[in-house]
């Protein structure tokens, strides 16, 4: 209804995941779990550049492959480009 002043009788799969992932309890994930990955992917630096996040995230670990990292930035704030979702 925000979207467009109009009652939604139906829900499309990308604004199902979205309130999926927006609104799901998180089960058996702590915040040191959190903590941890962050510190993984930072290595304990305050911030790191976009290109560091995007490389630390499709090549170490459980890799993520750059369409699936694009696909769930585009499930999660609307749009695919990276450069505007990673600022």
């Amino acid at each position: 209804m925000a979207e467009t002043g109009s009652e939604t009788l139906y829900l499309g799969i990308e604004d199902f995941l979205k309130l999926f992932v927006n609104h799901r309890p998180v089960y058996g994930i702590t915040r040191n779990m959190i903590e941890e990955s962050i510190k993984a992917i930072t290595k304990d630096k305050k911030s790191i550049k976009r290109e560091e996040f995007i490389d630390a995230i499709t090549k170490e670990g459980e890799k993520i492959n750059l369409p699936d990292l694009k696909a769930f930035i585009k499930v999660l704030m609307g749009d695919d480009n990276l450069e505007e979702a990673l600022p």
